[in-house]
């Protein structure tokens, strides 16, 4: 955060993320330093909101102290959102929940996508750079896509990344590269497969589109391995989505 700070003076919107970042265990010392970095920025910090009602008081001070706004992605499940909206109001910390119902299947396997056109439709849905361990990616999916490789067995780029601290980087080195697209964008379709939210079921077609989705978008496949939707040899599982 020191070294974003000393690069770029103007940042507006700063999340903190995961996975689920309320399992860190020093998850308040994050909010003291992105606030000491960007004392003007509007700081969130990205949850399920499953822990939050057992957070310790000085969970809660640290949110106060630092100015910290709380987005809850609120799944259909059991959560008692009157008593976290309680504690939030308890503590004078703003809390936005918002609701989903569905996920989308965003992968194309066979890695044939055009970037540049893959990436125009990813901005059109969301912008959101992602920082990781001093890494600046245009996007979450290459900086988090080895555990995906990982759990299946598949070879989806991890670079595509700038090191913020290179002696050679700049603002304006980092914001040209962020509108580049990178090798991870080959696997992204120029649409999404939507379906409702439920328990994982540890499958690929959970996270990829099919050949004929491809073909009924008008997103011409080249020849050579693709996904059908069934029979996918698994090599691990990725357990529940949150």
């Amino acid at each position: 955060m020191r070294r974003l700070s000393r690069l770029f003076k103007n940042v507006e919107c700063i999340r903190l993320m995961g996975g689920e970042p309320l399992l860190h265990p020093q998850v308040s010392s994050f909010f003291a330093v992105t606030r000491r970095c960007f004392p003007d920025a509007d700081i969130r910090l990205v949850t399920n909101g499953l822990l939050l009602s057992t957070m310790e008081p000085a969970f809660w001070w640290s949110c106060t102290t630092y100015r910290i706004r709380i987005d809850v992605t609120l799944y259909p499940i059991a959560l008692d959102t009157d008593r976290i909206r309680g504690l939030a109001d308890s503590h004078q910390v703003p809390l936005r929940i918002i609701e989903t119902t569905e996920f989308h299947a965003g992968m194309n396997l066979r890695g044939d996508s055009e970037p540049a056109q893959a990436m125009r439709y990813c901005r059109a849905h969301n912008y959101c750079p992602f920082l990781k361990e001093g890494r600046i990616y245009p996007c979450v999916r290459p900086a988090v896509v080895g555990y995906f490789n990982r759990a299946f067995n598949t070879s989806i780029p991890t670079a595509g990344y700038l090191d913020i601290h290179e002696r050679t980087a700049t603002g304006w080195k980092i914001l040209e590269f962020l509108e580049k697209p990178c090798e991870a964008c080959r696997y992204c379709p120029y649409e999404y497969r939507y379906f409702p939210w439920g328990r994982s079921t540890k499958q690929l077609e959970e996270w990829c589109i099919t050949d004929d989705e491809l073909r009924a978008a008008g997103q011409v496949s080249c020849e050579g391995p693709g996904f059908t939707g069934t029979d996918v040899p698994l090599s691990a599982g990725l357990g529940e989505q949150h």
